[in-house]
């Protein structure tokens, strides 16, 4: 998730004789970014293994919060944000979201790191193996190495 999403809070109750179509969303959140600035947010600091593949643990800031995303043409849809911030400064921050608003922000950072081990995975299986590219448009190729 980007740090400048548009986040939105849930629509405000409706009254028994309104009249229209009831709200989607609704008003605008703050982006992520200013969050990081804001004096007033309660970080929460836990640590990960295997970061980007690093075996070393890391310590990461994290605070979280739900919301209303929504893209054009989509209903909006709740979610967990996650931001992350590197105590040490090294790297930039970083936003994750879940539509799983129940998950602990923990879970989803957990979730993040085993996905990008599988990610790897297929890149080198690519890189290797030629799959999903022009070796690969055969059937006999298909049958040769795919299983491989």
């Amino acid at each position: 998730m980007r740090v400048d999403a548009n986040l939105f809070a849930p629509p405000p109750p409706r009254h028994a004789h309104t009249i229209g179509c009831p709200a989607l969303k609704g008003q605008p959140l703050p982006k992520l970014k200013t969050l990081l600035t804001n004096p007033n947010i309660q970080w929460r600091r836990i640590t990960v293994s295997a970061w980007y593949g690093h075996t070393e643990q890391r310590a990461l800031d994290i605070t979280s919060d739900t919301a209303l995303w929504r893209r054009r043409g989509t209903p909006p849809t709740p979610i967990r944000w996650v931001l992350v911030r590197d105590p040490d400064g090294r790297r930039d921050p970083q936003a994750f979201s879940s539509t799983n608003t129940a998950l602990d922000p923990a879970e989803i950072i957990a979730l993040f790191v085993r996905r990008w081990q599988i990610e790897v995975t297929f890149a080198e299986t690519r890189a290797h193996l030629g799959v999903e590219t022009q070796r690969q448009w055969s059937d006999k190729a298909i049958a040769r190495t795919t299983p491989a």
